[in-house]
């Protein structure tokens, strides 16, 4: 099932910020095809929640995934969400405070990569 762009855009309006981190964490392994542990989604936000959203998101067809022994490796991203998560993130940051950029650049940081 193709996801219409329309239906990622609202997704990513009404996603919490935290959410938007973890794709956009998602998109820059993807895009440098790199794995990662799942205990790595906890640097982001609080386990539970970041497990739960990242299980859903995959469900839900923005993204796809294989594991081994704990180890996340991402075989699909959307190329919508692909292309438009780093915005959604800057915006996001224009209407709160100025800690926003700072966590889209420690997740760049922590992908050792720059953003896209």
């Amino acid at each position: 099932m193709k996801l219409a762009n329309e239906v990622i855009d609202e997704f990513l309006v009404k996603s919490s910020y935290t959410g938007s981190l973890i794709l956009y964490y998602v998109n820059l392994r993807y895009r440098n095809k790199e794995a990662f542990k799942r205990s790595d989604l906890e640097q982001i936000g609080t386990g539970d929640y970041c497990h739960g959203y990242f299980v859903a998101c995959c469900a839900f067809g923005l993204f796809d995934y294989t594991t081994k022994n704990d180890i996340i490796n991402i075989t699909y991203v959307n190329e919508h969400l692909s292309q438009e998560i780093k915005k959604n993130l800057y915006e996001r940051a224009k209407k709160h405070d100025d800690k926003y950029p700072d966590s889209i650049k420690w997740i760049d940081d922590l992908t050792k990569v720059e953003g896209l």
